[in-house]
């Protein structure tokens, strides 16, 4: 047997076990086999073209791959339960199946949002409504509203500040006041007393 052979023997019995463990820990059992050896044959492959020349970081480096080979196989996992669930049931969505409660509370989001949307100054309600609720492109909105880039993200970010204000308000028992004619309302807060 080769000193190199005699090595990837070593690495193989140094890091296997530890490594298969820690898989297990994070993914479950199954599949764990494969994700070992892809990670050996990483580590070989790395130290071979002399990527890992201090033997004390080897160690660190087999758990840097273990982490990596670990966040891929998820990211796997992930668009392969999302394919199967497209496929299984073509218009259902896993937002889709939700229970009353949270149903309600969406509800009570969207008419809270609403409410908060009338009473914004009119160009800030319309620049959040069609980029958030319309889904319209930026590029439209800059358009069709005479921007420049700089005033849509100025305009945004205001707007935004203004719609979480209102919003923090009423959640802390305010209420809307209508203030002087074209400016924003305030909301004012129920005393304690």
């Amino acid at each position: 047997m080769s000193y190199e052979d005699l090595a990837i023997v070593d690495l193989y019995n140094r890091f296997s076990r530890t490594i298969r463990l820690f898989v297990i820990r994070r993914l479950g059992p199954v599949g764990a086999d494969d994700i070992v050896q892809n990670v050996l044959l990483s580590v070989m492959a790395a130290v071979k073209d002399g990527q890992v020349r201090n033997p004390a970081c080897l160690a660190g480096f087999v758990r840097t791959v273990t982490r990596h080979a670990i966040g891929a196989e998820i990211k796997h996992r992930l668009r392969q339960r999302t394919r199967m669930v497209d496929i299984a049931e073509p218009g259902l969505h896993l937002s889709d199946r939700q229970d009353p409660e949270t149903l309600l509370q969406r509800r009570q989001v969207r008419e809270l949002a609403g409410r908060i949307l009338d009473v914004m100054p009119p160009r800030e309600s319309e620049i959040l409504t069609r980029f958030y609720v319309n889904e319209e492109p930026q590029e439209q909105i800059i358009a069709e509203m005479r921007l420049t880039l700089t005033q849509f993200r100025l305009m945004k970010s205001r707007a935004k500040a203004r719609f979480g204000e209102y919003g923090r308000g009423i959640a802390s028992g305010g209420r809307f006041r209508a203030s002087q004619a074209g400016s924003a309302p305030h909301i004012q807060t129920q005393s304690t007393d």
